[in-house]
């Protein structure tokens, strides 16, 4: 049996596959290994999305980190990240210390928004049909679970 085989099935039969870098050195580095393992596994470039986490100033050099980083992933392994998440430390920090999510700790904060917009450029809104609204308040009324899908950055 292959080591990560459950890992390695999965990803390759997904619809979405969201591949997050960190955005330093070391962290693009092994992003880039990782993302050329991803696609040794089959999986198409056009079902992944890459996000690019703790993207700050100064870090390379120049003061348009986001640019840079997206300039670097299109050279090394023709991908464009779909969203940037800002080195936002006082705000993960207050939403670990509540024990929150961020949207609850500090909404609005720099990086809760970006991974809002993450969330809305990969989640496509669902509307319901008649007959599945019906069905949802039947489930309600009768105590059972009502479905829905929330992203809560």
């Amino acid at each position: 049996l292959r080591r990560n085989a459950v890992t390695r099935l999965a990803l390759q039969r997904c619809d979405l596959v969201v591949a997050v870098a960190r955005a330093d050195p070391v962290g693009l580095h092994a992003f880039i290994r990782g993302y050329q393992e991803l696609r040794e596994l089959g999986v198409p470039q056009a079902r992944v999305r890459v996000a690019v986490n703790q993207i700050r100033a100064g870090m390379f050099g120049g003061d348009r980190p986001a640019e840079q980083v997206g300039g670097a992933l299109a050279r090394y392994v023709g991908i464009r990240p779909t969203a940037f998440v800002p080195y936002d430390r006082a705000g993960v920090d207050a939403a670990l210390l509540a024990g929150q999510a961020l949207r609850e700790a500090r909404p609005g904060c720099p990086a809760q928004q970006a991974l809002a917009g993450l969330a809305s450029a990969l989640v496509t809104p669902v509307t319901p049909t008649r007959r599945g609204r019906r069905r949802a308040r039947a489930g309600r009324a009768g105590g059972g679970p009502a479905v829905a899908a929330t992203a809560t950055p």
